[in-house]
């Protein structure tokens, strides 16, 4: 056999790296924005918190604004409630008085006078109070000498005006009558226009007319 074909042949020898250069390796293949499981790029990131904070931030504002609307809209309620609570007890004080008043005066008599003056008292000021000081006296010479004697009952009362410290209050009062001439008595109605002053804490009867 000849030489050449008893050679064996040798792998291809790789091209020698002239001396001094450095070898370049291939570099691994960019993973695509798109590929699944990549990293998000920090501009994508923050572009999308600041969408976010643009998407929340009026929404934020209107919830805070719509919260104060609330606190306030309960707090007027609450105060127009209280407002509501207090008128309903005036009404109901002013229409106690005024009638607890219209009776006393038309239920009397010779026998009872002074008590009754007395129990006015309690429920007068101003004027009122005035005339029944200055003429209880005279007033119960005349219960005495005519033997004239009243009893009252109140059939109906209204309040005509009410604001935060005085009131008028219409009494129907109906009543027999009765004196030395008439020992039988006679029916009589009446109606008192009661006018009331707040003093204080408690409601106090100044005048009263009789209006019919």
């Amino acid at each position: 056999m000849s030489e050449e074909k008893n050679e064996i042949e040798s792998p291809a020898a790789e091209p020698a790296t002239p001396e001094g250069a450095v070898a370049v390796l291939d570099p691994e293949p960019a993973t695509g924005a798109g590929d699944v499981g990549g990293a998000e790029p920090p501009v994508a990131s923050e572009a999308r918190a600041a969408a976010g904070q643009r998407r929340f931030g009026p929404i934020a504002t209107v919830l805070t604004v719509l919260l104060v609307v609330l606190l306030a809209v309960g707090a007027l309620l609450g105060v127009r409630a209280v407002q509501a609570g207090d008128r309903q007890a005036d009404r109901a004080a002013v229409v106690s008085q005024a009638e607890q008043a219209a009776s006393d005066l038309t239920t009397i008599s010779a026998g009872n006078a002074q008590s009754r003056i007395n129990a006015l008292l309690d429920l007068a000021t101003g004027p009122f109070r005035d005339q029944l000081v200055g003429y209880s006296s005279m007033f119960q010479a005349v219960l005495q000498q005519g033997g004239v004697g009243s009893n009252g009952s109140v059939t109906a009362s209204g309040v005509e005006k009410l604001d935060s410290n005085t009131a008028v209050v219409l009494v129907s009062v109906t009543a027999t009558v009765t004196n030395s001439q008439v020992p039988d008595g006679v029916h009589r109605s009446y109606r008192i226009a009661a006018s009331l002053t707040r003093v204080g804490s408690s409601w106090l009867v100044s005048s009263m007319d009789f209006v019919g």
